[in-house]
């Protein structure tokens, strides 16, 4: 039997929970109690989720109304005055962002942070890995110990990314060392996600570039280095070698260290078919190798992905998109998650614009 709605029918405000399937007994139970039938009435699905949808009716058409638009559970049913008010407190539809589903490529170990943006952006972010990031092991690895257990002897310390950061750092303490090993060399890094980084590990970087990527670092250290001093570059295996050949012509001797190395997860064409079988808004690239796993992967439904407009964290990401076939419609002045998400808002909100204008 259905609940007894003799005190529900007195209320100003109702709120039901849970009451999809029961939709058209409780509302029908509540007219039968005394409630007014022209009552302003709302039901929410999936409220404050990118999946949001709403449906206002009144009091007896509202069962029917949620019939024809199809909510579903998970769904909150609210009826009385403050029904009225759903029209002015749109503050989460409202975001420029809000449902768009979003393609995010970074790695399964970096993705959840730009999902996360872009979730509190009101997107609905759909993450196929492009990279898998691992340690260099073998012969690499012990380059990159004797590198760690040489620390004492470089004038310079360079990251190039957080993941050079954390895969160096974890190193260097599995070695029995610690954020002491870098106390009597300068650090430098690319990008301000890189030096936040590092300050999580006690250790602050001495020099920042205005421009986040090895060119930007490589032109702020042409005042600063001098030959004959000893540079140790963390970085990745597949990384460019813009910054050991420019220091190298600097006379500056350069000890080229990779930290990780990324390969093509084996789900990516399983996870990219599935993302393809919905509606695609929006591809985000962090890195040039995503870029190309990603086409790789596609194969036949290249022309697919190509019709999705692009976002790039970087210029050069950018130009490896580009040349690809993507249409890169945003790229961010600085180089970080935070600036790519917050490009794509610009972007979209520019569209609504243009589309109200």
């Amino acid at each position: 039997s259905g609940p007894a709605w003799g005190a529900g029918a007195r209320a100003d405000t109702l709120v039901i929970l849970m009451g999809v399937a029961m939709a058209e007994s409780n509302l029908n139970g509540l007219i039968e109690s005394g409630r007014d039938p022209d009552e302003p009435a709302l039901a929410v699905e999936w409220a404050s989720f990118p999946r949001q949808r709403h449906v206002r009716a009144t009091l007896s058409t509202l069962a029917r109304e949620m019939k024809a638009r199809e909510i579903g559970s998970p769904a909150v049913i609210v009826l009385g005055q403050v029904a009225r008010l759903n029209d002015s407190l749109q503050w989460f539809t409202a975001r420029p962002v809000f449902g768009k589903r979003v393609l995010v490529t970074r790695s399964r170990e970096q993705a959840s942070r730009l999902s996360l943006l872009l979730f509190q952006a009101g997107a609905v972010p759909v993450e196929v890995p492009a990279l898998s990031l691992r340690p260099v092991g073998g012969e690499l690895q012990a380059g990159l110990d004797a590198a760690l257990r040489g620390l004492g002897a470089a004038d310079w310390v360079l990251f190039t990314s957080t993941n050079g950061v954390d895969f160096a750092m974890q190193r260097l303490f599995e070695l029995g060392l610690d954020a002491r090993a870098l106390a009597s060399s300068k650090v430098a890094v690319i990008g301000s996600s890189t030096a936040s980084r590092l300050e999580k590990f006690g250790i602050r970087a001495d020099l920042v570039p205005e421009r986040f990527d090895a060119e930007g670092l490589l032109d702020s250290l042409r005042d600063l280095v001098q030959p004959g001093q000893r540079a140790v570059v963390l970085r990745a295996l597949e990384g460019r070698a813009v910054l050991t050949e420019g220091l190298e012509t600097l006379g500056v001797e350069v000890v080229d260290v990779p930290t990780y190395f990324s390969r093509v997860p084996e789900d990516i064409g399983e996870g990219l078919q599935h993302a393809l079988s919905g509606d695609l808004d929006l591809i985000t690239f962090t890195s040039s190798k995503t870029v190309k796993n990603l086409v790789d992967a596609a194969g036949d439904r290249l022309p697919n992905l190509l019709e999705i407009p692009a976002a790039c964290i970087g210029p050069v990401t950018r130009r490896t998109a580009s040349r690809a076939g993507f249409n890169v419609v945003v790229q961010p002045t600085e180089y970080t998650i935070e600036s790519l998400v917050e490009g794509i808002a610009r972007w979209y909100r520019h569209r609504a614009e243009c589309v109200d204008a």
